[in-house]
C-alpha cells in the first residue's frame, strides 16, 4: 500500500471513531448486514437517548463506555414487544455486574451495580476515611517503599469515589421516562450511600468489623455521629463484646449522650 492509500485508510478510521455511531450503535454497513438475518424478529435493542455530554460514558460510573449492556425489554414498561433489548452504553466492569441482574427493576440493578462497585473498590474507598489529600501530600514517604502510595493513592481514591458517585442521566425511550435521579440519603466521607444501614455494611466489610457492633454504635451515638461510632468499632475491634459495650457507654456518657 502506498503513502497515499495509507493516509486515505487512516484518515477513514479517525472518521468512524469520532462518529456517534461507533460509540452508540452500529455502523450503517452493520445494520443493513444484520437487517436480513433480523426479518420478522424486529430490532436488536431499542436506542437510548443520551445527553451530549454524557455520550462516550457508561450510564453506572460514567467511565470511558465500551461496550452496549442490553436490558431485556419484559422490565421496560410500553416498549415495542418485537426488541430485544434496550442498549445501554456501559464500561466493562459495570456491564459483567449488570448482566448477573438483568431480571431487576432499573433502578434496583442500578444499585446492584453501585454495591458491585463499593465492593472490588473498598480498598480505594477506604483511603478517604485513613488520609486527607494534605496528610499524603506531607506524609515524608519520599524515596522509601510508599513513595508510589503517597503519589497515587489520593487520586484512585477520587476515581473510585467518583465512579460510585455519579448518578446517569435520565433513562429515557422514545420520550418515556424510564429512570429518574435518585438522591442518596446518607453521605460519608465522599462517599453517597441509600441510607446508613448500607455504610454500615460496608465499612463493616471493609475493615472487618462486627457488623452488629458498629450498628449499635452508630444508633446509640446518631448517624450524624458516623465517624466516632467508626473510629470506636476499629479501636474495639479485638475486644470482648463486654469490653466493646463498656467502652461504648463510656464515649456516649462523655458525649452527654444517653
Amino acid at each position: 500500500m502506498d503513502n497515499e492509500h495509507r493516509r486515505r485508510a487512516k484518515t477513514t478510521l479517525l472518521s468512524d471513531i469520532d462518529s456517534d455511531e461507533y460509540y452508540h450503535g452500529k455502523s450503517p454497513q452493520s445494520e443493513d448486514a444484520g437487517a436480513s438475518a433480523a426479518q420478522g424478529t424486529g430490532q436488536d435493542f431499542l436506542p437510548l437517548e443520551v445527553p451530549f455530554e454524557y455520550r462516550h460514558c457508561c450510564w453506572f460510573c460514567k467511565e470511558p463506555a465500551a461496550r452496549m449492556f442490553n436490558y431485556p425489554t419484559d422490565q421496560i414498561p410500553n416498549t415495542n414487544d418485537t426488541a430485544k433489548g434496550m442498549a445501554i452504553p456501559a464500561c466493562h466492569e459495570c456491564a459483567a455486574i449488570a448482566n448477573k441482574h438483568k431480571k431487576l427493576e432499573v433502578s434496583q440493578l442500578r444499585e446492584k451495580v453501585n454495591a458491585g462497585l463499593r465492593k472490588l473498590y473498598r480498598k480505594d474507598l477506604a483511603i478517604g476515611v485513613n488520609w486527607t489529600k494534605e496528610e499524603l501530600e506531607n506524609s515524608g514517604f519520599e524515596g522509601g517503599n510508599f513513595e508510589g502510595f503517597a503519589r497515587s493513592a489520593w487520586f484512585m481514591y477520587e476515581i473510585a469515589r467518583d465512579r460510585v458517585n455519579f448518578k446517569g442521566w435520565p433513562l429515557q425511550l422514545h420520550g418515556l421516562k424510564l429512570h429518574e435521579e435518585q438522591q442518596s440519603s446518607f453521605h460519608f466521607d465522599g462517599t453517597d450511600f441509600n441510607d446508613v444501614e448500607q455504610a454500615i455494611a460496608f465499612y463493616a466489610q471493609t475493615y472487618r468489623l462486627d457488623p452488629g457492633f458498629l450498628n449499635e454504635a452508630v444508633y446509640r451515638l446518631s448517624p450524624d455521629r458516623f465517624a466516632d461510632a467508626l473510629r470506636l468499632a476499629r479501636i474495639c475491634q479485638d475486644f470482648s463484646a463486654l469490653e466493646r459495650e463498656e467502652a461504648l457507654n463510656r464515649l456516649t456518657q462523655s458525649l452527654g449522650l444517653r
